[in-house]
């Protein structure tokens, strides 16, 4: 599953929706273990109401090309609107 979700990835706060707190977060890109980037929308108790990530390839971690990390999270925030309603 996710176990390379860390507690010291970068977690930025996007906007705030009628109650709910999109967030994205990055890892440190650490070549020893998973990294995964991500997406996640919590409501006011802190409830996950939509959490999505991705597994960053070894290539990627080994690069640090945070493009490409950027990129992933630009497209699941876009999918996101378009889950949303909003295009």
């Amino acid at each position: 599953m996710a176990g390379g979700i860390r507690h010291d990835a970068d977690a930025r706060t996007v906007q705030y929706l009628n109650g709910f707190e999109p967030t994205r977060f990055l890892p440190a890109l650490d070549p020893r273990s998973e990294n995964h980037i991500g997406e996640c929308i919590a409501d006011r108790d802190g409830r996950i109401a939509y959490l999505k990530t991705f597994r960053l390839s070894d290539g990627q971690v080994k690069r640090g090309n945070p493009a490409q990390a950027a990129r992933a999270v630009r497209l699941a925030a876009r999918r996101l609107r378009r889950l949303a309603g909003r295009r």
